[in-house]
């Protein structure tokens, strides 16, 4: 059978694929979260089976949920496959950092995982602004001034009161590679 999606007719197939794909992800995310949290891990630091298997497993569910997700909406097609593409980006970067970077040293101040890893924001941004473009069009702009004030307004807390959220300036006020991460997640957090 077919059912009516916002994109038009879809296979029960994909529907059903879709959901217990995005159910794996939670479980698997849930689980992958937990081990964050400070305290739950027997020993600190690094894990392979946990950080490299257990992260980049979640993130490739994520690459397919959205796949799907874009092979059911025609309408927003083009703003799901740019997001997908800064999530492919962002995946090929932490494989590449965990296969190779993370075992140099010292580390290059610039590397391909680098690259895979700010490319995700931009991809992510711009498909992020082309799924708002249409249901922007319908809000009246003092509620987008709104969102936008709200947004800096919670960026700027996070950066004031967030241990680790603060910008990392160099010595010299120079503004680091590192610097770019902090401001790329504030500003999509806007």
């Amino acid at each position: 059978g077919r059912r009516q999606d916002a994109g038009g007719d879809v296979p029960r197939s994909t529907t059903s694929l879709m959901r217990a794909t995005l159910w794996l992800t939670l479980a698997l995310g849930a689980v992958y979260a937990v081990t964050l949290v400070p305290g739950v891990r027997p020993t600190p630091g690094y894990r392979a089976p946990i950080d490299w298997w257990l992260n980049m497993t979640v993130d490739g569910l994520v690459v397919l949920v959205l796949a799907l997700r874009a092979f059911a909406d025609r309408r927003d097609r083009a703003a799901w496959l740019v997001m997908i593409a800064g999530l492919v980006a962002a995946f090929a970067g932490s494989t590449v950092y965990f296969a190779h970077y993370q075992h140099v040293d010292p580390a290059p101040g610039l590397s391909w995982a680098d690259a895979g890893w700010l490319l995700f924001y931009v991809l992510l941004a711009a498909g992020l602004a082309l799924r708002l473009r249409t249901r922007a069009r319908s809000m009246p702009f003092s509620l987008s001034l709104d969102g936008l004030i709200a947004g800096l307004t919670a960026a700027a807390l996070a950066e004031s009161y967030v241990p680790g959220a603060a910008v990392p300036f160099g010595a010299d006020g120079a503004v680091p590679l590192t610097a770019a991460y902090p401001i790329a997640d504030l500003l999509l957090l806007a």
